[in-house]
C-alpha cells in the first residue's frame, strides 16, 4: 500500500509541508514494511539498536504514555533536496515506531516523531548517511 506517508518531493515547499497520512490513528491488520511508505527513511548510526530500549520504546507508544512534545521525544533529521529524511536523532524511537507501523499498521508514532522532529533541509545527503539501523 503505498502513500501512508507523504513527504514532498518540490524541495522548495519542503518548509511549510506536513506529513500526511489516511489517519494517523488507524490500524490495518496486515502486515507492512518500511518501504510501503512513501518517504524514504535514512539512519546516520550504523550498527544496530538496543533491543531492550526499543521494546521500552515501542510499549510506551502503544500504551500512550510516550510524550512525542516532549524534549525527549523528539528527534532531529536532515532532509535533502530528493525528500530523503535522515534520522540525525532518535534512531531508537524510529525504530520503534517503524516496528510499530510493520507489525499492526499503525503509521501514527512514526507520523508524531517525524511531524514533531527538529527538522533541518539541507543540500546533499550527510556523509554518514546509511540504511535506517534496526535491531
Amino acid at each position: 500500500m503505498k502513500g501512508l506517508l507523504n513527504w514532498p518531493l518540490d524541495y522548495s515547499l519542503a518548509k511549510n509541508f506536513r506529513l500526511s497520512t489516511r489517519s494517523a490513528t488507524q490500524k490495518i491488520a496486515k502486515k507492512f514494511n518500511i518501504e510501503d511508505l512513501n518517504v524514504k527513511l535514512r539512519g546516520t548510526q550504523g550498527g544496530k539498536l538496543d533491543a531492550s530500549k526499543v521494546t521500552s520504546l515501542k510499549e510506551s507508544m502503544q500504551d500512550g504514555t510516550f510524550d512525542f512534545s516532549s524534549k525527549e521525544g523528539k528527534i532531529g533529521v536532515s532532509i535533502d533536496k530528493s525528500g530523503t529524511v535522515h534520522i540525525g536523532e532518535g534512531h531508537h524511537r524510529v525504530g520503534a515506531a517503524v516496528e510499530i507501523f510493520e507489525e499492526p499498521g499503525d503509521v501514527g508514532p512514526l507520523e508524531k516523531l517525524l511531524n514533531n522532529a527538529r527538522q533541518t533541509f539541507v543540500d546533499s545527503p550527510p556523509s554518514n548517511s546509511t540504511t535506517l539501523p534496526r535491531r
